[in-house]
């Protein structure tokens, strides 16, 4: 395969709340969206990769093109359209480093992608297809993402799933439901938040959550929960790792920085997930816990997530 993980979804610009030189407040911008910093924390630690996406033709689309060419991703499926704006999402940060978001627009521009705007030819040459929950939202968006997840699973990809859920992008509840179980019913690999993990199976406790997520099909199921580490299941065993200890300086991007992990440790195997250890699953969820944890202490999404050596040094001083 040409590629180790092809993702795609929403690339956006997130507004973060910072101070100016003279104290004053302000907004600075920061590259986001999570399928975008999933797959940029792949290529940061050495992926090959590719990004499907649309944006605005428009001083926000070109600066998020020019930061994914930056980190090495293949932008070669990532759209600049002067019919559309780029995405903006303000964020509010809590004393605890967690967010709430707020999209100027609910119908972004990957809600809003058709057949023609997805390369076959890059969906058909990964090792994963990652995509996320905000191209379900809407139609056209809606139809051309199923399209091209199975046509990944098709060409022998496996498929794998993180919401990346914002309700604010979603019209009503019951709809966000019915989608979010439709996508998890198509992935191999599977990562949703408690939050994620509620709205979709009203379960609350991670073992009957990550029990309901793997009656889809799935081969593996991670549940991230904050501090308190990861569960994970699989159809032979199930399990928690503890997170590591680190100050939280903005925890908006970690489960995007986990999630990047695991896909990359994933690639890099020569295994199925089904097929892998258990041992080697808690191992890759250090990895990946790891890089949550370096991504934390720092603003920002993209910008903020850490290679080999970051990673390992998180390892070797909290392990």
């Amino acid at each position: 395969m040409k590629y180790d993980i092809v993702a795609s979804g929403e690339l956006m610009m997130d507004f973060i709340p910072g101070l100016t030189a003279s104290g004053e407040e302000c907004y600075i911008p920061h590259a986001g969206g999570s399928p975008a910093n999933i797959i940029v924390q792949a290529a940061v630690l050495g992926a090959k990769t590719a990004f499907l996406s649309k944006v605005g033709d428009d001083l926000f689309g070109n600066k998020l093109l020019d930061t994914m060419n930056q980190y090495g991703v293949d932008t070669e499926g990532l759209i600049l359209s002067s019919k559309v704006n780029t995405t903006l999402s303000f964020l509010l940060l809590t004393r605890n480093g967690k967010h709430a978001a707020h999209l100027v627009q609910r119908r972004g521009p990957v809600t809003q992608m058709t057949a023609n705007d997805i390369h076959p030819e890059i969906i058909r040459s990964s090792k994963i297809l990652h995509f996320s929950s905000l191209a379900l939202s809407g139609e056209p968006g809606r139809t051309t993402a199923l399209e091209s997840i199975h046509m990944a699973r098709k060409a022998g990809s496996l498929i794998s799933f993180d919401p990346g859920y914002r309700s604010s992008a979603w019209e009503d509840a019951d709809t966000a439901r019915n989608m979010l179980r439709k996508a998890a019913f198509l992935a191999d690999i599977v990562k949703f938040n408690e939050a994620e993990m509620f709205v979709m199976t009203g379960k609350a406790e991670a073992a009957y959550g990550g029990a309901a997520l793997l009656e889809t099909g799935a081969k593996i199921v991670f549940i991230t929960l904050g501090e308190r580490g990861c569960y994970y299941a699989t159809r032979l065993f199930t399990g928690y790792v503890k997170s590591y200890k680190v100050n939280v300086v903005d925890a908006t991007s970690a489960g995007d920085a986990f999630m990047g992990a695991i896909l990359y440790r994933i690639s890099q195997s020569e295994k199925s997930p089904e097929t892998l250890a258990q041992g080697e699953i808690e191992d890759d969820i250090r990895f990946a816990q790891a890089a949550a944890a370096h991504n934390i202490t720092r603003f920002g999404g993209i910008n903020a997530m850490g290679n080999q050596a970051q990673i390992r040094q998180i390892m070797r001083m909290l392990g």
